[in-house]
């Protein structure tokens, strides 16, 4: 089985699900969480769990790039009060190209936009995003 390094991985965001001709984003560093929430019953008197029931499914994603500009900041919506944005995030996992497959996409919104600095001192920009849903794309 091969093992993907993170630099062959491309990023794409785009307010449509058509991903063709989208830029790169050179973002440093990012994850995808994907957590079922499972809960673990409990009888009174007993030290084992005595049922395992699934929840609601929770999928989170968040970037971080070293800050170029207010691109991400419009993303998120800095300095607006409107409604949000859907937004579709493709990932490549073996880089983007006209046969690129398969590769994920991701319908979500951008809940939190931080800006600081990072420990090296350099200004940095994070979104938080909640995932609607995730997509394999293989043609």
């Amino acid at each position: 089985m091969a093992v993907d390094k993170g630099w062959v991985c491309d990023l794409r965001v785009h307010t449509g699900t058509d991903m063709a001709g989208v830029s790169d984003m050179e973002w440093s560093d990012w994850s995808l969480d994907y957590d079922n929430k499972l809960k673990q019953i409990f009888v009174g008197g007993k030290r084992t769990v005595e049922e395992i029931v699934e929840s609601v499914i929770g999928i989170k994603f968040k970037m971080s790039q070293p800050y170029q500009g207010s691109t991400i900041s419009g993303y998120a919506g800095v300095g607006s009060t409107g409604a949000l944005t859907t937004y579709y995030i493709g990932i490549w996992p073996d880089g983007y190209g006209a046969s690129s497959f398969p590769y994920y996409r991701l319908k979500l919104f951008i809940g939190k936009y931080t800006l600081g600095t990072s420990a090296e001192g350099y200004l940095e920009e994070t979104i938080d995003c909640e995932v609607e849903s995730v997509t394999r794309v293989d043609s």
